[in-house]
């Protein structure tokens, strides 16, 4: 059969793995990742549809409120062809054009091979429709978004927020419509580099650009985290260079924030801004990017314990969503579990965790309470060893630790201590959350060192360190600094060489160039012990250092 592939391009991927099932099965199957080109490129579509035997949707929660997808599905339905929905992630179906309600929809969120003969079962079950209808009816106008008010509105002298917002939601909802990238590409750099953008906005908009396929897919430069090394910034390898010395001389404490998961299960800054919505957090706008300060808005009005389960449910209902895996594991399913389940699925050979695993550290501090970098361990052929701060002197059930079992016990590179200083999701009793869950772990910590392990203590106050998945403005970096590392511990660590990776800030605030050469010079004379900084992606690190790392260099 001819087949027609009408897909989201947020599921391209996916669907990568649909069309190639299709084709071994003897279908020819046309989808449009070679034609673009607005009104020129809707004409060519739309030939393919009156040429095809079967229109097969791609059904997923993008497809199925897509502008073009639905263009696409109704003009199908005009012309009497027959309609397949395959639906790829777990949907809504009362959110699809209403011929699916009454279609039979072939489950294809496993690709197994009895997936596989059920979508070819369906397919010849079809009744096929070889004459298209006489007149033909009139084609649809293209799906493509209207662009020319949020480009009269980026030149205003002053956005506020609400007109920055309104600007970003206008811009998400173009990306799948069309083939207006370019344009839409254009219009959010230049979003981007308005001096009175507001940091949240700021995100949002990286975060959009990310997803816009490049401008010609098959002669796409080399991202910058895939260059050769030869072609990177030289102060840059020199200071990773350095960490590497360090490492292999077991002088290398690696300190892991939640940026490292971040493609996982999205940024703090995400997590706040969807309860913020979800328990009506009042305050600033600003305040809605501040996972303390909305944590600490539902801890005081509802309760703890509805802080800590809802940070569960939220995670696993994202993890069901943005992996088919997950939601297909059932209701039963741990966030441990997901969350190790949409890594596997999601990992590549440079993910943070798996290089950091690769280098012979002791010593781990980990300051998000995933237990992913445990597993890269596991998977690295190493014997972990996990411990948490107890830093709260209210709880008595804490998990037992390994320095009580075992009182002798000393890190090593076959057995090394991951020691989770702001909690762990095995112990939730110590995720430091809230406002108050920092000023309270600070002042723990000020009152009682010994909090911190002494063979903690000892390692940090004698090692090269690495900060990596941290935002350097944020507060928990300044409290994770300020516990671990006592003014003499300091002193002693200026003789090595220490890094912190930090998203390059264009566009995040009123003056980027001036901000960054504040936090270079901050962190480079104002902090013990000195902090070199890493201008880039926590990706782009850890592909530059797997990359020395295997160079042997």
């Amino acid at each position: 059969m001819r087949l027609f592939l009408s897909y989201a391009r947020h599921d391209r991927e996916v669907v990568a793995g649909l069309v190639s099932d299709l084709q071994r099965s003897g279908h020819d199957v046309w989808i449009d990742r070679e034609i673009s080109g607005g009104q020129r490129w809707w004409e060519a579509l739309l030939e393919q549809i009156r040429g095809c035997d079967v229109a097969v949707l791609a059904l997923s929660p993008s497809s199925a409120v897509s502008r073009a997808c639905r263009a696409e599905l109704a003009y199908a339905v005009a012309l009497q062809r027959p309609i397949l929905p395959v639906m790829l992630h777990d949907t809504n179906v009362e959110l699809a054009p209403n011929v699916i309600g009454t279609t039979q929809i072939v489950d294809y969120r496993l690709r197994s091979s009895e997936n596989a003969i059920a979508l070819i079962s369906a397919l010849s079950r079809l009744q096929l429709s070889p004459v298209l209808p006489a007149p033909l009816p009139l084609p649809p106008p293209p799906p493509i978004t209207d662009l020319g008010p949020a480009r009269e509105t980026l030149v205003a002298d002053s956005l506020s927020y609400a007109e920055q917002e309104a600007l970003l939601g206008e811009f998400r909802r173009g990306k799948d419509e069309g083939d207006q990238h370019d344009t839409l590409r254009a219009l959010l750099v230049q979003f981007r580099q308005r001096g009175d953008i507001i940091e949240s906005i700021g995100r949002g908009v990286d975060a959009l650009l990310a997803t816009l396929p490049s401008d010609n897919e098959r002669d796409e430069t080399v991202p910058r985290s895939r260059r050769p090394i030869d072609q990177r910034d030289p102060d840059s390898i020199d200071r990773l260079r350095s960490l590497l010395t360090h490492a292999r001389s077991g002088h290398f404490v690696p300190i892991v924030g939640h940026g490292v998961n971040d493609r996982l299960i999205g940024s703090p800054h995400t997590i706040a801004r969807e309860w913020s919505r979800a328990f009506e957090f009042p305050m600033a706008k600003h305040q809605h990017d501040a996972l303390p300060d909305v944590a600490q808005f539902i801890a005081v009005m509802t309760n703890v314990e509805t802080l800590r389960s809802s940070l569960g449910e939220y995670l696993l209902s994202r993890l069901r969503v943005r992996y088919p895996e997950v939601g297909q594991a059932g209701d039963g399913l741990l966030l441990s579990d997901a969350l190790q389940l949409a890594w596997q699925t999601d990992r590549s050979s440079d993910d943070p965790n798996v290089v950091l695993a690769q280098l012979p550290c002791r010593i781990y501090i980990n300051a998000n309470p995933w237990g992913l970098l445990s597993e890269a361990l596991r998977e690295a052929g190493r014997s972990p060893v996990t411990d948490v701060c107890r830093w709260r002197a209210d709880v008595y059930d804490w998990p037992g630790s390994i320095f009580a079992a075992e009182p002798d016990y000393v890190p090593t590179v076959e057995r090394p201590l991951v020691f989770h200083v702001f909690g762990s999701l095995a112990a939730p009793d110590s995720l430091v959350l809230t406002q108050d869950d920092f000023d309270d772990f600070q002042i723990a910590i000020a009152e009682n060192r010994s909090l911190i392990p002494a063979v903690v203590q000892r390692v940090l106050a004698n090692s090269a360190i690495l900060l990596l998945g941290f935002e350097l403005e944020e507060r928990d970096v300044r409290v994770l600094m300020r516990s671990l590392i006592g003014q003499e511990g300091a002193h002693k660590m200026n003789k090595y060489t220490h890094v912190a990776a930090q998203l390059e800030l264009s566009g995040a605030v009123t003056s980027p160039a001036r901000a960054q050469r504040y936090m270079e010079r901050y962190f480079a004379k104002f902090h013990q012990p000195s902090i070199d900084i890493f201008w880039g992606t926590v990706e782009e690190f850890a592909a530059d250092l797997a990359q020395l790392w295997k160079a042997g260099r």
